[in-house]
């Protein structure tokens, strides 16, 4: 069974082990607590914020400040002198893969482009029956020119879905315990002179 990953706001929760319990990802700091299916755990279950999840474990008898497990999440050093620009995205996605709605394929997300890789003949159409199934967006760090490949599983959502670069190398941690975060798939290349 995968596991399944939730965004709780400042923590991720990832449902590990139902004989278990979830495991707690702090998102700033990494560290990582693995909580049994306890009624004395629900309560941490539930809490809203940071401060509050802090005291359910500490009523649980689990201590906040001695995390099980760490997940260093120090954002890697940038690939290259400049970040990443669309046009540096539509120019490799051109020559990577030859696709036509190039623009129309990529989202700013502010930290990240987003590259939707659905055919051609989806995006013409819009016909379910031209859709690729298994295939998840690129995503490529603009800070560091990382770039990213996914799949369509749903436990990839909350890294696909990430608003800022620390929470998606978090996320994409919660799953591949030995994700590293200065090893992308691969490396936007520079445009020559720059």
């Amino acid at each position: 069974m995968a596991a399944q990953v939730h965004d709780a706001g400042p923590m991720f929760w990832v449902d590990i082990d139902p004989r278990v319990g979830p495991m707690l990802v702090h998102k700033a700091t990494g560290g990582a607590w693995y909580l049994r299916a306890e009624p004395p755990n629900r309560a941490v279950f539930a809490m809203p914020s940071a401060a509050m999840i802090d005291g359910a474990m500490r009523a649980a008898g689990v201590d906040p400040a001695r995390p099980h497990d760490m997940f260093p999440f120090q954002p890697p050093p940038p690939s290259a002198p400049t970040t990443a620009t669309v046009a540096e995205v539509a120019a490799w996605l051109r020559a990577e893969y030859g696709w036509r709605h190039i623009e129309d394929r990529i989202t700013d997300r502010g930290w990240a482009y987003s590259v939707n890789t659905q055919s051609d003949a989806f995006l013409d159409t819009g016909d379910p029956n031209d859709a690729l199934i298994g295939n998840g967006p690129i995503i490529v760090v603009k800070r560091t020119r990382g770039i990213w490949f996914f799949g369509s599983n749903p436990i990839l959502y909350p890294a696909m879905d990430a608003t800022n670069e620390i929470d998606f190398y978090v996320a994409r941690r919660a799953v591949f315990r030995n994700d590293d975060p200065s090893r992308p798939d691969r490396l936007l290349p520079t445009v020559s002179g720059r």
